[in-house]
């Protein structure tokens, strides 16, 4: 999913490399941190592929949402017809990607796991989309980085 996204949203990447990029914001938790609190659980290993699926999605509504503001051949009509089903859309995916995160981390906490990054995100809707494409963007570019490395060893 990473792959097609990178190459179907190359100005949302950008976007996000803008942002996220070179380290200049540093995540709360980081993917290879929730893998290390899952260890051998194959249920909080299933629930945090559930969640990093969450914010994958989340961050390609947010490209499609960007993209559909920056077409110009649309008339007012049309716009404001796609324009609201798109924010339909991504309110809705937004809302799955918090309960995504809500859910795994109460099962951290259930499991006497570390879930304090989590607390970080509660009451603020921003705070969760912006974990969920920091972590896209930091996701994105370990499988870019791995495939390069895969190329140059062929």
């Amino acid at each position: 999913m990473l792959r097609e996204m990178y190459e179907k949203y190359p100005r949302g990447v950008e976007s996000l490399e803008d942002n996220y990029g070179d380290s200049k914001t540093e995540s709360i938790v980081s993917v290879e941190e929730l893998e290390e609190q899952c260890g051998s659980d194959i249920e909080l290993k299933e629930l945090l592929s559930e969640m990093l699926e969450a914010c994958y999605r989340y961050t390609e509504t947010v490209f499609k949402y960007n993209e559909i503001l920056n077409k110009t051949d649309l008339k007012d009509d049309d716009f404001r017809k796609e324009m609201s089903h798109m924010e339909n859309n991504r309110t809705i995916i937004h809302n799955a990607m918090m309960d995504s995160i809500n859910i795994f981390s109460r099962q951290l906490g259930e499991k006497e796991k570390d879930n304090n990054w989590a607390k970080k995100l509660q009451g603020h809707r921003a705070h969760y989309a912006k974990f969920a494409m920091m972590t896209t963007y930091k996701e994105m570019e370990k499988e870019m980085d791995k495939e390069e490395a895969e190329e140059v060893a062929t």
